[in-house]
């Protein structure tokens, strides 16, 4: 599974892009998000950094996007169960490891004014 996403307003990239294993998740808490909850995994371009049950952890590989119109793409590479990102073609390598054999794609915007454009692959 790949998954493109471009952010198209400002601020941009206030957004967690990623899986959880629950597809009827319930409405999380207004302060929830994909990657707060221990059935969901995210990466939040905003800082270059993976979330999994509320937890965080910054990337030391590929960088911190920005701009609109930048590109994140999210690798769901189910035979390893890992999930990998880059941001404009720049690999910021494996952000999650062990995921479930299940998974559904999943996104969090922060604001009501975000939007991103979404294009999914096989």
């Amino acid at each position: 599974l790949l998954c493109s996403f471009s952010p198209l307003a400002n601020p941009p990239l206030m957004v967690h892009l990623g899986v959880t294993c629950n597809p009827h998740h319930p409405p999380p808490p207004p302060d929830a998000f994909v990657g707060s909850t221990a059935d969901s995994w995210s990466y939040y371009p905003y800082n270059n950094a993976a979330y999994h049950a509320g937890h965080y952890t910054v990337l030391t590989t590929g960088r911190k996007a920005h701009a609109v119109n930048d590109e994140i793409m999210i690798t769901v590479d189910m035979g390893n169960r890992t999930m990998s990102a880059t941001v404009n073609g720049q690999d910021c390598g494996v952000v999650h490891r062990g995921l479930p054999a299940t998974v559904y794609p999943a996104i969090s915007l922060y604001y009501p004014q975000d939007k991103i454009k979404v294009t999914f692959a096989d």
